[in-house]
């Protein structure tokens, strides 16, 4: 059983892949964060004078679920994903979802696991702080046989 196409990656580890088999839902994805404005009121007038031209920071929010055919498998894979995550303060990473494969972010994980048994799998809250609002494009990559000749090759 494999999460693929429904979960994320998170520096490098594929959580839907069949070690973790975490399934993700976007709960919280900022698309426009809030705006930082600073506002005085006037002293002589009705209203107010802001200023600003920055925004919040991003935090994606993401609702998880590990299923597996035992109860066995279910606590391998959480021993797995809770050591994978544990990895990960070293400093921001890229954050793929799957959901959005064209896009990534830098962000860092900012929530503990804390898991809820289900009828065959446990439940979790990841969250994540991103060092900028704004996501960049993932790089795509692929394979197609060319030599560096312009020919290909065949096997």
């Amino acid at each position: 059983m494999s999460a693929d196409g429904k979960s994320f990656t998170f520096k490098g580890i594929d959580y839907g892949g069949v070690n973790y088999n975490v399934y993700a839902r976007v709960k919280e994805l900022p698309r426009l964060p809030r705006p930082r404005v600073a506002s005085d009121n006037l002293a002589q007038a009705d209203g107010v004078a802001t200023q600003g031209s920055t925004f919040d920071d991003c935090r994606i929010t993401l609702e998880c679920a590990v299923t597996a055919a035992s109860t066995t498998d279910v606590e391998t894979a959480m021993g797995n994903v809770v050591a994978a995550l544990a990895t990960t303060q070293e400093g921001p990473g890229a954050l793929i979802l799957d959901s959005h494969p064209t896009k990534q972010w830098t962000a860092r994980l900012v929530s503990g696991l804390n898991g809820a048994l289900a009828l065959n799998g446990e439940m979790f809250t990841l969250e994540f702080l991103c060092t900028s609002p704004w996501p960049t494009a993932t790089s795509a990559t692929t394979a197609t046989g060319s030599t560096a000749g312009g020919g290909t090759t065949s096997l």
